[in-house]
């Protein structure tokens, strides 16, 4: 755990440095139990410093992934720009929010037999939304939801920092 890099007192976050363009560091959370089809909010809260690069990466993968998986169905870039990019599609950018302070991301999916889709909102010093259909090769992943992951890897460099990383299955 680190302490907080907005100077807020009670809060722990998770520092998540990538010095080099080898490998990954991530910091994965797991579900506890498989819940299947139905409505999930996952929300975190994030501080990407302004000094130094990279793309800092916010996904979300299948119950029981390895650590060593970097698959997903769905993943924001938090682009140098100030900008989201979502599953690296340039024509799904989004938003905008400012390195150096903290804002909040929601990511709310509604998951079922035949489809799923996901509305992103930015909040606190971010803002916009956007909504997507996952695409239906990653409807079975999707289906199989069970881990959400805050990573950095190869072809960046630089730090970033996590707190209230959290799922929450709201609709069986």
């Amino acid at each position: 755990m680190a302490a907080s890099p907005a100077g807020e007192a009670s809060d722990q976050w998770v520092l998540i440095q990538h010095p080099s363009f080898n490998d990954v560091t991530s910091v994965q959370g797991r579900f506890s139990a498989f819940r299947g089809d139905g409505q999930y909010m996952a929300t975190a809260r994030l501080f990407i410093p302004s000094a130094g690069g990279g793309v800092p990466t916010l996904q979300f993968e299948g119950f029981n992934q390895p650590l060593n998986d970097l698959s997903s169905f769905l993943h924001l870039d938090f682009l140098t720009n100030g900008t989201v990019r979502v599953n690296d599609d340039s024509n799904l950018t989004f938003g905008t929010y400012q390195r150096g302070q903290v804002f909040s991301v929601q990511v709310t999916f509604n998951i079922g037999a035949s489809a799923a889709t996901a509305t992103m909102t930015l909040l606190g010093a971010a803002s916009g939304s956007l909504d997507v259909a996952i695409p239906s090769y990653y409807l079975n992943q999707a289906r199989n939801f069970g881990a959400v992951r805050a990573w950095m890897g190869a072809n960046s460099t630089g730090a970033f920092y996590a707190d209230d990383l959290s799922v929450i299955f709201v609709i069986p």
